[in-house]
Formats: structure tokens, sequence, C-alpha cells
């Protein structure tokens, strides 16, 4: 059990979060403390029709905040098979974001470098690695994603503020 508490101005709450089901919690705590809980919520992983709704979402996501960049972005089939495919049931939307983040991180930094003015149009994919088809050019992400932790935190920056500008 993983416990959370908070409070309200009227309430006080006390949050339980475990991976067991309902009557195990009741054979551990007993009966009367979990009556005493007063709500029990109970959750359960996305079916696959969710999860596909969800990895669109992400795409559009993912095409918006590219847009806000001065990116437009096609996205290959191959993206929404690869989010489909690693998309992980324990973080939900959060492993989908992850792969946003990459994709974004990749397509601005190729944009800085090259000091690009205008709008950059990409087609992006993923096969062994990510993609950007530009125009003829192929460029992996391996090429260019620096590790350079300066850069790297300006591109974290950047992908926070578009993350806030798509929440509000």
């Amino acid at each position: 059990l993983c416990r959370y508490s908070f409070s309200h101005p009227i309430h006080k709450y006390l949050v339980f979060l475990t991976g067991l089901k309902k009557s195990k919690v009741i054979d551990l705590l007993g009966a009367e403390v979990v009556k005493s809980f007063g709500d029990i919520v109970e959750t359960r992983a996305f079916a696959h029709e969710d999860v596909v709704v969800l990895v669109d979402k992400a795409i559009v996501e993912l095409v918006d905040a590219s847009n806000q960049l001065n990116i437009k972005v096609t996205v290959d089939e191959s993206v929404k098979t690869y989010f489909l495919e690693h998309y992980l049931a324990n973080q939900g939307f959060y492993s989908l974001k992850h792969m946003q983040e990459e994709c974004l991180a990749m397509m601005s930094q190729y944009q800085l470098e090259h000091a690009f003015n205008g709008v950059l149009e990409v087609t992006l994919r993923r096969n062994t690695e990510w993609e950007m088809v530009i125009g003829e050019q192929v460029v992996p992400y391996s090429s260019c994603v620096q590790q350079d932790s300066l850069e790297m935190e300006a591109i974290k920056k950047e992908l926070d503020e578009i993350n806030r500008l798509l929440r509000d």
C-alpha cells in the first residue's frame, strides 16, 4: 500500500494506492477499517480501443506543439504503430508524453542547429530510431539530439513551456 494525505478546508483525506483487489485490502486491514474509508475507487487499465484514442490524441498534440515551433510535421503511420507498441499501461498517457518529447526535441534541435527561418516541413517516422524526412534527406534522431546538457536543458524548458500552453 502507498499512502498519501492531503487537506481540504473542511475535510481531511487519506488516500491509499494499491494494486490489490478490494477483497485483499479487507483481508489485510479488516472490514471495519475499510468500511470507515468512505469512498473506494477502483481503476482498470485502458482497453486497447481506449489506448488507440489516447495515441491519436498524443499525435494531434505533437502536431500542435510542432506548429508552435514553426514546424509543419506530417506523421507517418509508423509513429502511431510505435506509440501503440510502446505505450506503458502503468504510466498511462505519460508514456506517450515521453515519446512526444523525444520527437519534439529532435525537430527543435535540428531547427536550432540549422538556424532555420520560416516553416520547417518534416515527415516524422520511426524505423530503428526516430527519423525526420526533410525533402529527400533522412535525418536520424542520433544525429540531431546532442547530449550537451545546456542545449538539452534549453530544449526541455521550451518543451515545458509548450506543454504548459497545451494544458491552458
